[in-house]
């Protein structure tokens, strides 16, 4: 999506989603996570976007330049930190509408997958971590009751 396109560029200056986002990122003393970035931008526009619209959002601001001469849209710089992913959360609800069209769709038994813990999927169903149980093939869920840890441990 780089390149030259004034059409573009003044569609961009009237979108609400693009002028958030370069609010967001212009004025933040520190840099924000993609995570606070898309909460942020669905607080603002009361939507529903999700992390990969927020990066297609940031592909075009600053891949639209109005000229040749003049900066693009959005001037961005990436601080891309390598590190282990430190579990896999998944939604219990089977059907959820958020795995549909993805390579989860037929033949996972649970719902969209995140790899950053958080208590409840975008569809509204809970999340909980899951693990491999190496001796039969499968996955189950670490949910444990309340003050107790989780029975294949840590």
């Amino acid at each position: 999506m780089k390149g030259v396109s004034p059409e573009r560029f003044d569609a961009l200056t009237h979108s609400p989603e693009a002028y958030y986002l370069r609010d967001m990122l212009v004025t933040q003393p520190n840099p924000m996570k993609l995570d606070d970035m898309t909460q942020r931008l669905n607080s603002l526009t009361k939507q529903h976007y999700s992390q990969q619209d927020v990066l297609r959002w940031i592909d075009v601001c600053s891949g639209t330049q109005p000229n040749t001469k003049d900066p693009a849209f959005l001037k961005v710089r990436a601080h891309i930190f390598q590190r282990n992913t430190q579990g896999v959360w998944a939604c219990v609800d089977k059907e959820c509408r958020l795995k549909h069209g993805t390579p989860l769709e037929k033949g996972w038994p649970f719902g969209y997958v995140y790899v950053n813990k958080r208590q409840n999927c975008d569809c509204g169903s809970p999340v909980y971590e899951l693990h491999s149980v190496m001796n039969v093939m499968s996955h189950i869920f670490c949910a444990g009751q309340k003050g107790k840890t989780c029975p294949m441990g840590k």
